[in-house]
C-alpha cells in the first residue's frame, strides 16, 4: 500500500480508495530450491489527469516489485447535483493489479 501511495504522489494522482485480498499460497515442486509464491490482490481507485495517470501506470511498470495490471476501467468526475462543472481533463480510473511476493 506505501508503495501505491508513493507512486501515485509522484505521478500526480490521487488514491480514492484501496482494497486489498490475498489469494492462498501457489505451491510449487518438492524441491528445496524452489518456494512457492503468494499473490496479492490490489483494486484500487484513482483520481487524475489522464497525463498524471500515463505516469502513474509508467511507474507501476518500471517498479522493483512485479506488479501486473489486469484491469483498467475509465470513468468521468461526475458532479451530478452539485451545480457545479466538472473539470475536463480529470477523470476517475479502476485498477485491478496483483503483485507477487515468496514465500519460504
Amino acid at each position: 500500500v506505501a508503495q501505491f501511495n508513493a507512486i501515485a504522489n509522484n505521478s500526480g494522482v490521487s488514491i480514492e480508495s484501496i482494497n486489498v485480498s490475498v489469494a492462498p499460497i501457489q505451491a510449487t515442486a518438492t524441491s528445496s530450491l524452489v518456494y512457492g509464491y503468494g499473490v496479492s490482490k490490489f483494486d484500487l481507485r484513482v483520481i487524475g489527469s489522464y497525463e498524471a495517470f500515463k505516469s502513474f501506470i509508467q511507474s507501476l511498470e518500471t517498479n522493483v516489485r512485479l506488479m501486473d495490471v489486469k484491469s483498467i476501467k475509465l470513468g468521468s468526475m461526475s458532479t451530478a447535483g452539485t451545480g457545479q462543472k466538472t473539470q475536463q481533463n480529470i477523470f476517475n480510473y479502476d485498477l485491478s493489479v496483483e503483485t507477487y511476493y515468496q514465500t519460504r
